[in-house]
């Protein structure tokens, strides 16, 4: 080797070893904490907090939090940045979200019914009245944080997130402290931000939790513990209200539950080195979520406040090696479930869960086919809470973990209606869920006025599921063999005037009883196919307005029928979206005996709508179409079709509505209705509607299509109770 080249080469090695060794001796950089404290709505402001502290250029190690400062510091700690927070909060239906607003899509078609026709429910247990243990179960938040932390469901210490994490929540049996640094993250932070009273307690472990707020407010204590050597602090308060103060319910709810923890608020400030306090107490309450743009403002306008500090800090740091920010971990499209477990079932059978929804493990299933089986399980009406977890497994997979809360109380509902026709009618509803059998349903009902009628209704939902593990077949079809099964009796009275022309021919009294069988294949919440085998014996009184006549007969008839139904529709009076389809065909065979002149009957019917928001909801177009068809001529009244009346339930289920016409007025073989609705919401709840109707009756379908039909317009007004 040449001179030069040795000196070269030496020169290098002496290089290396002095930059090792300096890098070996430099002093390792403080470890920056940030703790963020509970407040509600408000706590929103600390995401405007976390914009400013990413604009300065400080690296955030580790993050401590209490109810709303544990979701904000949860997500941080996991990777989200400040601007995808901004942009999470500012997209939320924070009402639907936190008030547990069940939309209708999440009931199955057989309790959308249901859902739509009473004013006012009571759950009821031991013929007592039932409050549950908080206001709201958190359904909704559940489903929501577990989407955002999907990409830590590996994840079981929250030392291992992309930032260290730990947050607060409170033994509501013993009053102490619990401090969660592992398990289920979205868990975890579901049982945090429990407020006491207004969302129900989270089991973890051998504790029943509820909002950490009324034990420790403010955990810089425990940030301090966890080694941070800077702590930044973003307090909410709690400052006490003054007796002036105190008019609202949520001002006296956020004393009440977080005036304990006051004083170690106090203390653990001490513990801050940079203290930021949003002003959120002047114009903001803890259910301000409406106005997450001002408090993200108000974040900002409060840590601006402070930038000297903490642009000091950032430069005091900014001579240690620099560190790029952690970043999201990446959310799996598909998760490989190898395992599903279901806790909490007591009265619901395992077989029940596992056929609604229809998973076949191993498999592998996104988070909106999780989502979609969560909703079916809630829409069935069984749970009050369905609630689910993933899970690592050792060797390879995910287990699926469903945590359910059985509804172990009864419902009484009640409803009403009034037309000039019919006068008032008193709806009333009691629905009992296992009785007899699990997962069963007996529903009564009772609808009491002039269109009188009592039903009870007993439902068995098949155990029949495709899941290889618990050694059932492997095959979709069949469901079809092993559907929900439904027996019905029901005793109706109702009457009713034909017409010749437009003048009254007839009066009909009705008085009929129908025992029916019907399987049901609930394909989702919103799609399902039924058969049906009924017997209806039917007794007839009437008399002809045009002369002196009256005459008595009944009938027996036995008759076979299956029933399409197709219903995406967020609401049944006032729909802003969503797709309605029925097709019934049926067959009827009078079965009396002793009579000579037997009929048969095969009828089609069909109704079509679809609601089509034109400006944010506030106008909806709903075009909608219906259709009868007799195959032959029917003599009995009472299975002929009809149009006319204003009713949104139909008399009996031959009768089509038209506003303007009388009930039954227009009959005949063949009818055709179509319309459209224009939908326009003046404000919260109060719509005004505007409709046009085109319709006809005829004695075959040819008639239809080229005699004249009729029309109508009508104007009504809607309040959304």
């Amino acid at each position: 080797m040449h001179l030069r080249s040795k000196i070269w080469f030496l020169s290098l090695i002496l290089c290396l070893q002095a930059f090792g060794l300096k890098a070996q001796n430099s002093p390792n950089r403080p470890r920056v904490g940030l703790v963020l404290s509970g407040g509600a709505a408000k706590g929103l402001a600390h995401i405007g907090v976390l914009k400013v502290l990413e604009e300065a250029g400080i690296p955030i190690d580790m993050v401590a939090g209490t109810s709303m400062g544990s979701i904000v510091g949860g997500l941080y700690a996991l990777g989200y940045s400040a601007d995808s927070l901004e942009k999470i909060a500012l997209s939320q239906n924070w009402a639907a979200l936190l008030l547990d607003e069940v939309s209708r899509d999440n009931y199955s078609n057989d309790e959308k019914d249901e859902f739509d026709k009473y004013m006012v429910s009571f759950p009821v247990k031991d013929l007592r009245p039932r409050l549950p243990g908080g206001l709201k179960t958190g359904q909704n938040i559940s489903l929501f944080l577990n989407r955002l932390t999907l990409p830590a469901y590996s994840v079981s210490d929250f030392n291992q997130l992309p930032r260290p994490f730990l947050c607060i929540a409170a033994d509501i049996v013993t009053g102490d402290e619990v401090v969660l640094r592992k398990g289920n993250l979205a868990r975890a932070l579901r049982a945090s931000m429990a407020i006491p009273s207004v969302f129900t307690p989270v089991q973890i472990d051998n504790h029943l939790l509820v909002d950490g707020g009324i034990v420790n407010n403010f955990p810089a204590d425990h940030l301090k513990e966890m080694g941070a050597d800077i702590i930044i602090g973003v307090n909410l308060g709690f400052r006490l209200h003054s007796e002036n103060e105190l008019n609202s319910l949520s001002s006296i709810l956020e004393q009440s539950v977080f005036f304990r923890a006051a004083e170690r608020n106090k203390q653990n400030q001490k513990l801050v080195d940079i203290l930021i306090q949003p002003d959120v107490y002047k114009n903001f309450t803890a259910a301000s979520f409406n106005e997450a743009a001002k408090l993200i403002a108000e974040g900002e306008r409060a840590a601006r406040a402070v930038w000297p500090q903490l642009k000091a800090l950032a430069d005091s740091l900014a001579k240690y090696q620099p560190s790029s920010p952690p970043s999201l971990p990446p959310t799996p499209e598909f998760l490989d479930i190898t395992s599903i477990n279901i806790n909490g079932l007591k009265n619901v059978s395992k077989s029940f869960v596992l056929n609604k929804i229809k998973f076949d493990v191993p498999g592998y299933y996104s988070i909106q086919e999780i989502e979609n089986a969560v909703e079916l399980l809630y829409g069935t009406r069984f749970f009050s809470k369905v609630e689910y977890a993933l899970v690592q497994n050792p060797d390879s997979g995910v287990n699926l973990i469903f945590d359910l809360d059985e509804i172990d109380y009864d419902l009484l509902r009640v409803g009403g209606k009034y037309d000039s026709e019919y006068k008032a009618t008193l709806l009333v509803n009691t629905t009992f869920r296992n009785l007899f059998l699990k997962g069963s349903r007996l529903t009564l009902d009772f609808r009491l006025g002039d269109l009188s009628r009592i039903k009870a209704a007993y439902t068995i939902h098949s155990a029949l599921h495709t899941a290889r593990r618990e050694q059932w077949i492997n095959a979709p079809w069949l469901l079809a063999v092993f559907p929900d099964v439904t027996l019905s009796t029901e005793f109706s009275r109702y009457n009713y005037y034909t017409y010749s022309g437009n003048i009254k021919s007839a009066l009909y009294n009705i008085s009929k009883t129908n025992l029916q069988l019907k399987s049901t294949n609930n394909f989702s919440n919103s799609v399902s196919l039924s058969s049906d085998l009924s017997l209806d014996y039917s007794a007839t009184d009437a008399k002809f307005v045009t002369y002196n006549l009256s005459e008595s007969y009944s009938h027996l008839f036995a008759s076979l029928g299956t029933t399409l139904l197709v219903d995406t529709r967020d609401s049944y009076f006032v729909p802003n979206r969503g797709l309605y389809t029925f097709l019934r065909a049926e067959a009827i065979q009078d079965i009396s005996s002793g009579k000579n002149d037997i009929e048969d009957i095969v009828r089609l019917i069909g109704k079509w709508s679809i609601s089509l928001p034109l400006v944010r909801n506030k106008l909806v177009l709903s075009p909608q179409t219906m259709i009868g068809y007799n195959f032959k001529p029917v003599s009995v009244p009472d299975y002929s079709l009809y149009i006319g009346g204003n009713s949104i339930h139909p008399v009996n289920e031959g009768s089509f509505p038209f506003p303007g016409i009388e009930y039954f007025e227009r009959s005949g073989q063949a009818v055709f209705i179509q319309n459209v609705q224009f939908q326009f919401q003046m404000f919260q709840n109060h719509y005004i509607i505007a409709q046009g109707n085109m319709g006809s009756a005829q004695e075959s379908i040819y008639n239809l299509l080229v005699n004249r039909p009729f029309y109508g317009v009508c104007l009504s007004y809607c309040y959304n109770s």
